[in-house]
């Protein structure tokens, strides 16, 4: 993740030329289907893309693997592992959702205001079509002609969340436990098995696998 960052540290590692250096980017896909990436893929894909029509090919100490299955790490987070750092909302939400949760924000949850793009709007009111208030947000996009009035007229809604967002620290929390209850716990995640993920999560780790595997065996670049 990152975005700018990302792409500069990827940058100077390109120049300096001493290290090699596997980027592993988020997509931020939006929602399952959904097709454009945002800015931590598109950044390091431009860097890439920038080497590569200077040299004709990828620089020998550099490779990289945009995740496609999930929107970001902390989708990767074993559903049991993350409930240990739920609330009971959170766990109820988990319990019936867990399976549709790829492409969820887990750092600050639902952002209505993505809504306003059809594509988005269409792939979470199948996921959620009782969840939401999708009877207001349907008469907000009819009579919004631009993404900034639709969500000048939902800060006036304040719809109410649809979760309570597990936080941008939640991928530290699970690294680097800090209660007693967490720590006892945290010995699960050094007992995942594939029985533990969702179909995406299994198809994602065993990409970035292969790809960890791939280039750090291989004598040339894999293709990606």
């Amino acid at each position: 993740g990152g975005g700018a960052t990302t792409s500069e540290v990827l940058k100077f590692e390109i120049d300096l030329s001493q290290h090699f250096c596997l980027v592993i980017g988020d997509s931020d896909k939006k929602c399952t289907g959904y097709k454009i990436e945002g800015d931590t893929a598109k950044g390091i894909r431009s860097v890439i893309k920038e080497y590569e029509n200077k040299k004709g090919q990828i620089p020998f100490n550099i490779g990289f693997y945009i995740m496609s299955k999930t929107r970001e790490i902390e989708n990767l987070i074993p559903p049991c592992i993350l409930g240990i750092f739920s609330n009971k909302k959170q766990r109820d939400f988990l319990n019936r959702y867990n399976n549709h949760l790829d492409f969820f924000d887990m750092k600050v949850g639902m952002e209505y205001k993505i809504l306003y793009n059809n594509d988005v709007y269409n792939g979470w009111k199948t996921v959620f079509p009782d969840e939401i208030h999708w009877e207001e947000i349907d008469t907000i996009k009819a009579a919004s002609g631009t993404q900034i009035e639709f969500e000048d007229k939902l800060k006036e809604l304040e719809l109410p969340k649809l979760v309570d967002e597990w936080g941008k620290t939640i991928l530290s929390k699970v690294l680097y436990p800090t209660n007693k209850k967490q720590k006892d716990s945290i010995h699960k995640l050094y007992d995942i098995s594939e029985n533990d993920l969702t179909l995406s999560q299994k198809e994602e780790w065993e990409n970035i696998g292969k790809n960890v595997f791939s280039w750090c065996c291989c004598f040339t670049n894999p293709v990606y």
